[in-house]
This record gives C-alpha cells, sequence and structure tokens, in this order.
C-alpha cells in the first residue's frame, strides 16, 4: 500500500504523518472507531464516551480533518450538538489541526461557521440540534457532541436516515454519559456489548 492510499484509509498514520497530537487513549478509541473493513468503514455508526475534559472533541476533529481532505472526494462533513455554540468547539479545534501543517491548510478557506476547500468541494459545516436545521444535507461524517444529554432521538434519526446516500458514511458521536439509560449514545452502548 502506498503511503498516499494509507494516509487515505487510516487515522492513525494520517495522525502521525501531519504530527497530529492523540493521547494513547484517543489513539484507541479513535483508531477503532474509524477502522476500515476493504474500502468503507467497518461500523457506520461509532460512539466514544469519556469524562468530561479529556479530549473528546479533540479526538472528533482529528476524524473530521482527516476525512475532509482524504476521504472520498467531496466530503460534507457536519459538527452537530446541544445547541450551535457546542457544535463550534469541534469545528474550532478542526481549524487548529488544519492550520498545524502546511499541507492541511493548503487551499482550505476558513469561514465563521464554516470550512472549504475549493479545490475539491468538500465543505465542513455545524448545525444545531433542531434536527430540521440538516434537512437536505448528505453529510459523509456525521460529528454529534454531548448526544449523551439530547433529550430526544430526532436529530440523531434524521442525520443517520441522511446518510443513506452517502458514498462510504461514518457517524461519529461523542459525549459523556447522560443521566438517562435511552437515546442515541446509550443505544450505540447496548450494540457495542451485543457484538462484543
Amino acid at each position: 500500500m502506498t503511503r498516499l492510499t494509507t494516509l487515505h484509509h487510516d487515522l492513525l498514520a494520517w495522525a502521525d504523518h501531519y504530527r497530529v497530537d492523540l493521547f494513547p487513549w484517543q489513539r484507541t478509541a479513535f483508531g477503532q472507531a474509524t477502522e476500515r473493513a476493504g474500502t468503507h468503514f467497518r461500523y457506520r455508526v461509532a460512539g466514544v464516551s469519556v469524562p468530561r475534559g479529556n479530549g473528546k472533541s479533540w479526538g472528533a476533529a482529528a476524524v473530521g480533518s482527516w476525512r475532509f481532505q482524504h476521504g472520498p472526494q467531496p466530503q460534507l462533513v457536519l459538527s452537530c450538538a446541544l445547541d450551535y455554540e457546542g457544535a463550534r468547539v469541534i469545528l474550532d479545534h478542526a481549524r487548529t489541526i488544519l492550520q498545524s501543517h502546511p499541507d492541511l491548510a493548503r487551499g482550505v478557506e476558513f469561514l465563521a461557521n464554516e470550512i472549504r476547500m475549493k479545490s475539491t468541494g468538500s465543505r465542513w459545516l455545524i448545525r444545531s440540534r433542531e434536527h430540521t436545521s440538516s434537512r437536505g444535507l448528505h453529510p459523509n461524517l456525521v460529528l454529534y457532541d454531548e448526544v449523551g444529554w439530547a433529550k430526544d432521538d430526532e436529530l440523531f434519526a434524521s442525520l443517520l436516515a441522511a446518510q443513506a446516500s452517502a458514498r462510504d458514511p461514518l457517524m461519529l458521536v461523542v459525549s459523556t454519559v447522560g443521566r438517562r439509560r435511552s437515546g442515541p449514545l446509550w443505544r450505540i452502548k447496548e450494540l457495542a456489548e451485543t457484538a462484543a
């Protein structure tokens, strides 16, 4: 496998190549979440849940930055959270990552609420938790932050359905565990335990 092909298919090789720092736990969790099976993600939906302040959003931003440039082009990356400002957290981390290396920043346009790459047509958008705000979009990658605190499953279900027509889609949810023993994060946890 050539180096470029490796960067397209391996988050950790990409992170090492561009010197994107990840803690050992992030390498394990996000490496497993983005594991490939041939030309597609092994898991279409993946979840990472650890306590606050441990770098979940940074890890999600690394995944988004990797796919934004190295996924099948053009990529539509969508960051969402409980509110618009929460969704911006991952986008702001992505700006830092993409601006940290000249090859990652080349050709990238950083706007207030969006990142674009004109040469490929890739876009990275943020949306609020209102499921109607993402209607009409078919994201290749969804980064849903703090899903464990969502009051309902509407946005999760809407985004998952929107990915049905996307090529090689991945929905990555990152969150601390909320009080409810229901909802998208809890369902992903139960599925993972059943599969193990």
